[in-house]
C-alpha cells in the first residue's frame, strides 16, 4: 500500500510487549547528566555534550538528575502550578552604542516555542530503511539528518509540561512551552463532535469552566515519540483503536491515540474521547511570505514558527534519497538544508495561509505528499518489528500517514535562520534619512476591537487623546516621545529677490519654493538641470525619498506646510528621479501632494516638479546582528533596529498590539513603524522585493501612521498608511482590512 491512514491492528502480544518494554526503559534514570539524543558512529556527539558510550547516548554533564526519558530531559512533574521562567538578558536599552563584537556573542539564533512546528517530536533513536541503528549516522554518512540529531542541536524545543492540583482529584496539565492547560482526568465515554462541543462548553474543571475543544496540532502536541505522553495524558482502557476529537480552521479531524500517531479526516457524526482544553491556542497562526535570498532565489518564511522553507520541491525520492537531497543541497546562498520533521511538516500544512493566503504561496503544494525526517512506529511484518515506514503529509487529503521508506514521495526542505556573517566593512556615518523625520501626524484615533472587525460590524472612529491606552503605538503617541525628528524649515530669500528657498533643516537639503508648470517627464530632468534660481545652478530632480521629507501628513489637500511652500493645487503629482523597474517602461514613480501617496505615473502624462539642491538624501545601510539570541537589522545611517521577524497577516489594531507587546532581542520597546519609517526600507533600484533589507517579504505592510479623509467626507472610517514591498507603492487601507503585514522597529 502506497499510505497507511489508518492504526494497523497488531495482536495483543505484540502490543503488550511493546508498552511494557517502552514502560521499562521510561523508567531508568540517568544521574550523570542530560540526555541529548544518540551518539554518532565514531562515539562522539555535538559540541558541548560527552557520548555514554555504555548507553550510547549524549549526555552533558550538568550535574542534574533527569526526569522519565520518556520527556528527555525538560518535562518535570512537580505537583504545582509552575510558569515557565525566562530570562530576557538586559532590560531594553535605547541606545544602540553596542559594537557588532558585543551583540554577536551567540552561535545561532535561538529557537523558541512560538508554535506547534518549533516543538520537538521527541523521537530519540536513528533508523535505517528497516531497523533501528545502535549508533547515529555521522555527517556525510547514508541515514544522516534524522529527526533525533537536529533536535540534538537545539533546533527545536522539547517538550515541557507541570501539574497543578488546586482542586483535588481534578489535576490540570500544563505545557509550559505554550500555557496552554488540559484536562488530566477525562470521560471514558465516546462522542460525537457536536456533543464533544457541548461536554467542554459546560465542564467545569480544576476551578476553571472555559474549557474547549482542542485545535488539531494542540492534541498532536500532546505525542512524544509517535505515542501519546502516558504520564501527563492517561486514556481509559479499550480494547478498540483509540481516537480524539480536536478541530481544525477548515474541517473537522480526530487523531488516533493509542499507537502510531496518524491524523484522519472523521465523520462528526461518529464516536471518539475528548480531553478538554483552556488558554489561547498553542499556535502563533502561521502564514508563509514569500521572499528573496541576496542571491535572488525564493524562499518561504513561516511568520509562527520562523522556519524559512524551499521555494519549489523535488519529487520521485525515496526516504533515503529525500534525506540525502536536503543535506547535500545549495540554495539561495544557504548549505544548511535539512528535511523537516514530522511537526514541522504539520505546522506547515494546518497553516492558515494555505487555507486563506496567495495560492501563488508554495505553487502545487496541494498535490504534493511530503517526506518527514522523523520514523514512524513499529509493524508487524512476518513475525519481525521493522521500522521500515516514516512519517509523511499528504497535503491534498490533510493527512498525516506511514509510507513505506522505499516509496516515492515529494521533499522540500526547511532551515532555521542562523547567525549573519559578519560584516567586516566600516560602519557607514550616521545622518538623517527619511526613516528620522516625523510625518506630522499629531492626532490619535479610536480603534476598533478585534472582534468586532471579525464580525464585519460598521465602525466610525473619533479623535482620542494620544496619552489613552487606546492609542498605544500609533505614530502621533510615538513622536511625542521623541523617536523622529520634528519638520522644520527656514527661508532663505536673500540672494534673488522673489526666488525664496526653503531650507530643510533636519537634512540641509535646500528646496524651490516655487514650482513648474505641468510637464512631461521626458521634460523634468532637464527642467532641473538647466534652471536658474535663488542665484544657484545646481538644481536636480528630487528622488521618491526626499520628496517625502516635506510632506506633512498632519495636513492633506495639500499635504504640506503651506507656509513654507504655499501651493494652490489639492490634487497633483510631482515627477521624481527614483528609478521605475516595472513592467512597464512608459510608467515612472511619482509623489502625490494631496495625501502623500507614492505611485506610478504613465510618462505621457503630464505633472509638475520641484526641484532640489544638496547632497542626496542617504536612504539606509543595513547591517544584520544577534543580539540575546535573536536576529536584528540595524540601519547604520538612521541608527534605526529592525526586529527581523515579520508577522502576517493582521488588522491594523492586531499590528500595533503584536509590535507593542514584543519582547525580542532583550528589548521591550518595539512599536509599529510609521510611513516615513518604512518607506527608509524601499530601495527603488529593485523590485519583488523593493529593498535590500534581508528577505524582507514582497507584501504589503502596515505603518501606525492613520490617514485622516475627513476633509471630503461626511463621516469619518479609520484608514491607516500601507507600504507594499513589491514595488514601493505607498497608499492606504482600512483598518479593517485583513491580510496585511507587520514589521517592528525600536
Amino acid at each position: 500500500m502506497k499510505k497507511i491512514t489508518v492504526i494497523l491492528l497488531l495482536s495483543a502480544l505484540i502490543l503488550i510487549f511493546s508498552a511494557c518494554s517502552g514502560s521499562s526503559k521510561n523508567k531508568e534514570k540517568r544521574e550523570e547528566g542530560t540526555i541529548y539524543g544518540r551518539c554518532y558512529e565514531n562515539g562522539t556527539c555535538n559540541e558541548g555534550l560527552t557520548c555514554d558510550t555504555e548507553n550510547n547516548v549524549c549526555i552533558r554533564d550538568n550535574g542534574q538528575q533527569t526526569t522519565d526519558s520518556d520527556n528527555t530531559d525538560s518535562t518535570s512533574d512537580n505537583d504545582s502550578d509552575i510558569a515557565p521562567t525566562t530570562d530576557n538578558g538586559d532590560s531594553a536599552d535605547d541606545s544602540d552604542d553596542s559594537t557588532p563584537e558585543e551583540e554577536e556573542t551567540d552561535t545561532e539564533v535561538t529557537v523558541k516555542a512560538t508554535s506547534f512546528g518549533n516543538i520537538c517530536t521527541g523521537q530519540e533513536g536513528c533508523f535505517d530503511n528497516e531497523d533501528d541503528l545502535k549508533k547515529c549516522p555521522s555527517e556525510g554518512s547514508d541515514f544522516y539528518g534524522q529527526d533525533s540529531q537536529y533536535a540534538s542541536k537545539g533546533l527545536c524545543v522539547p517538550q515541557k509540561f507541570s501539574t497543578d492540583r488546586t482542586v483535588k482529584d481534578e489535576k490540570i496539565v500544563i505545557d509550559e512551552n505554550t500555557g496552554t492547560q488540559w484536562q488530566y482526568t477525562i470521560p471514558e465515554e465516546e462522542f460525537s463532535l457536536e456533543d464533544a462541543e457541548e461536554y467542554c462548553e459546560n465542564l467545569v474543571y480544576g476551578g476553571y469552566s472555559d474549557w474547549r475543544v482542542p485545535y488539531l496540532i494542540e492534541t498532536v502536541s500532546l505525542f512524544h515519540d509517535s505515542q501519546i505522553n502516558w504520564k501527563y495524558f492517561p486514556l481509559p482502557e479499550s480494547e478498540n483503536v483509540i481516537y480524539m476529537w480536536s478541530r481544525n480552521f477548515v474541517g473537522n479531524f480526530l487523531v488516533s491515540m493509542f499507537f502510531g500517531e496518524t491524523i484522519a479526516q472523521y465523520d462528526r457524526d461518529n464516536k471518539a474521547l475528548i480531553r478538554c482544553a483552556r488558554g489561547d491556542t498553542l499556535m502563533k497562526l502561521s502564514y508563509l511570505a514569500t521572499a528573496k535570498a541576496a542571491n535572488g532565489d525564493l524562499i518561504v518564511r513561516d511568520t509562527a514558527t520562523d522556519l524559512i522553507w524551499q521555494y519549489g520541491y523535488v519529487s520521485g525520492k525515496t526516504w533515503q534519497e529525500a534525506l540525502e537531497y536536503c543535506e547535500n543541497l545549495e540554495y539561495a546562498g544557504y548549505s544548511d538544508w535539512r528535511l523537516p520533521n514530522k511537526n514541522e511538516l504539520i505546522s506547515l500544512e494546518y497553516s492558515g495561509y494555505l487555507y486563506y493566503g496567495s495560492s501563488t504561496t508554495f505553487p502545487n503544494t496541494q498535490s504534493l505528499t511530503l517526506w518527514s525526517s522523523t520514523t514512524a512506529p513499529q509493524y508487524y511484518y512476518e513475525s519481525s518489528l521493522k521500522r521500515d515506514h516514516a512519517f509523511s503529509v499528504d497535503f491534498g487529503t490533510t493527512e498525516l500517514i506511514h509510507s513505506s521508506k522505499s516509496l516515492k514521495n515529494s521533499v522540500r526542505c526547511v532551515r532555521h535562520p542562523t547567525k549573519p556573517a559578519m560584516d567586516n566593512e566600516p560602519a557607514a556615518e550616521k545622518s538623517v534619512t527619511i526613516g528620522n523625520i516625523c510625518t506630522g501626524i499629531k492626532k490619535c484615533y479610536k480603534t476598533p476591537l478585534y472582534e468586532a472587525v471579525a464580525n464585519g460590524e460598521l465602525f466610525q472612529s473619533s479623535e482620542i487623546p494620544c496619552d489613552y491606552g487606546e492609542a498605544r503605538g500609533q505614530d502621533a503617541q510615538q513622536a511625542a516621545k521623541g523617536v523622529c525628528l520634528p519638520q522644520s524649515f527656514s527661508i532663505d530669500d536673500t540672494t534673488v529677490e522673489n526666488e525664496k528657498i526653503v531650507v530643510d533643516n533636519n537634512t540641509g537639503l535646500q528646496w524651490q519654493q516655487t514650482f513648474s508648470e505641468r510637464i512631461y517627464y521626458s521634460e523634468a530632468d532637464k527642467y532641473c538641470a538647466e534652471l536658474s534660481y535663488g542665484g544657484h545652478d545646481d538644481w536636480r530632480l528630487p528622488t521618491i525619498q526626499e520628496l517625502a521629507s516635506i510632506i506633512d501628513n498632519s495636513r492633506v489637500a495639500p499635504a504640506m506646510d503651506t507656509d513654507y511652500f504655499p501651493d494652490s493645487s489639492q490634487d497633483f503629482y510631482f515627477w521624481t528621479s527614483s528609478p521605475y523597474t516595472g513592467e512597464h517602461n512608459n510608467y515612472t514613480w511619482s509623489m502625490n501632494f494631496n495625501y502623500g501617496g507614492i505611485s506610478d505615473q504613465q510618462k505621457n502624462s503630464t505633472n509638475f516638479v520641484r526641484c532640489v539642491r544638496g547632497e542626496k538624501l542617504a536612504v539606509n545601510s543595513f547591517k544584520p546582528l544577534v543580539k540575546k539570541g535573536d536576529l536584528i537589522i540595524k540601519d547604520t545611517l538612521s541608527g534605526l533596529v529592525w526586529a527581523a521577524d515579520y508577522t502576517g497577516t493582521l488588522y491594523w489594531t492586531e499590528a500595533l498590539a503584536y509590535c507593542n507587546d514584543l519582547d525580542y532581542a532583550g528589548y521591550t520597546d518595539w512599536r509599529l513603524p510609521n510611513k516615513n519609517e518604512l518607506l527608509s526600507l524601499v530601495n527603488y533600484d529593485k523590485i519583488d522585493p523593493a529593498s535590500d533589507f534581508p528577505e524582507l517579504p514582497a507584501e504589503k505592510l502596515w505603518s501606525s501612521s492613520p490617514f485622516d479623509d475627513s476633509y471630503d467626507s461626511d463621516y469619518y472610517f479609520l484608514e491607516a498608511f500601507t507600504m507594499r514591498f513589491y514595488m514601493g507603492y505607498s497608499s492606504f487601507d482600512s483598518v479593517t482590512t485583513p491580510l496585511l503585514f507587520a514589521i517592528c522597529v525600536r
